[in-house]
């Protein structure tokens, strides 16, 4: 064969498609990331400074509620996006409660703004005389927290109850 008829065995060679570009590898696609959850370890941190207090004073400690978190979690969300700091903004504590299927004899609420971290929270609580008053009252069974932080400093609810029996 000569190198003519081997250019032309080459060419029709390439054309018939059997060269083929390899194949770059396809990365990966990212993973994504995984959906935001509350911070439940803050809010559990709370709750225990705040059993801490109690048990300081000999009180039984308060057992987290699903449903009294779900409201505290959802009013802190709402105070965040009013950027207010209100007891009212929606009816009051009762109401929350029992929208959120909790069945209440008896109800509190401490909410908060702006405080760098749950320990400072907490403490800003025991020294004020109406919310240490919550922390320290006897009659409350059941708690909940919830934070939301808006870019503009962490809104943080505690409420507080007694079931109805």
């Amino acid at each position: 064969m000569n190198i003519l008829q081997w250019i032309v065995n080459l060419w029709r060679w390439f054309l018939s498609g059997e060269i083929q570009p390899q194949p770059q590898p396809v990365p990966p696609a990212p993973i994504p990331p995984p959906a935001p959850v509350p911070d439940n370890t803050a809010e559990e941190l709370i709750i225990a400074l705040v059993n801490n207090e109690r048990a300081k004073k000999g009180l039984a400690a308060l057992v987290k509620d699903g449903r009294i978190t779900t409201a505290a979690r959802n009013y802190a969300r709402l105070m965040a996006q009013k950027n207010t700091l209100s007891h009212t903004l929606d009816g009051d504590i009762g109401s929350r409660l029992s929208g959120a299927g909790y069945e209440w004899s008896y109800a509190g609420e401490n909410i908060g703004w702006n405080y760098a971290s749950p320990e400072e929270m907490v403490l800003g609580w025991m020294q004020s005389s109406g919310h240490r008053a919550n922390i320290l009252n006897s009659r409350y069974v059941h708690t909940g927290v919830g934070i939301q932080d808006d870019g503009r400093g962490p809104y943080y609810c505690q409420d507080f109850g007694t079931p109805l029996n």
